[in-house]
């Protein structure tokens, strides 16, 4: 292989989630740095998150329904599903927009908010893994026992919590 279709292979492998990832982070990163950014930067930001998040519900929703169409889980699985269905449509809803909603007319983003929201989005999005996690121990046991059922409970007011304090920055 020459060098030239050497070259063409590595671009070629490389994966355009990882290059947009580091192009939020990097948006993120200046306005952290700056104090300043643009409408059209943090939609695309806001975006991204909501992508992700809504990839996550739509994980654990197949996960639940597969448990709830080939297991014998009790009422209480079937109370967790409705519950966890009304939360996730809360994420769905709050994790829409935010990140725009900091940027000032001039340019300027406070900063303090913009910490805050980057780190309600990192607990919103690591509780949101850890359900899945669970989810997909239970759908692999065949069963969801009452101590997950617990488990998934206590996650579930924790992202609850998290969702309202999105809320309240981004209002």
């Amino acid at each position: 292989m020459s060098k030239g279709d050497d070259t063409k292979y590595k671009k070629k492998e490389q994966k355009p989630a990882f290059n947009g990832i580091t192009k939020l982070a990097s948006l993120l990163q200046k306005a952290l740095e700056t104090g300043r950014s643009n409408y059209v930067e943090m939609s695309e930001i806001s975006r991204y998150m909501s992508y992700y998040v809504k990839t996550q519900i739509d994980d654990n929703f197949m996960h639940m329904d597969y448990m709830l169409n080939n297991n014998k889980n009790g009422p209480d699985f079937k109370q967790l599903r409705n519950e966890l269905t009304n939360v996730f449509n809360d994420v769905n809803e709050t994790i829409v927009n935010g990140y725009e909603k900091l940027v000032a007319p001039n340019g300027s983003v406070n900063k303090s908010l913009l910490e805050q929201l980057i780190q309600i989005d990192t607990e919103i999005t690591t509780t949101m893994n850890m359900i899945s996690s669970a989810l997909m121990n239970a759908k692999n046991n065949g069963e969801i026992t009452g101590e997950e059922v617990k488990e998934i409970t206590g996650m579930m007011i924790e992202l609850t919590t998290n969702i309202n304090e999105r809320k309240k920055i981004v209002k």
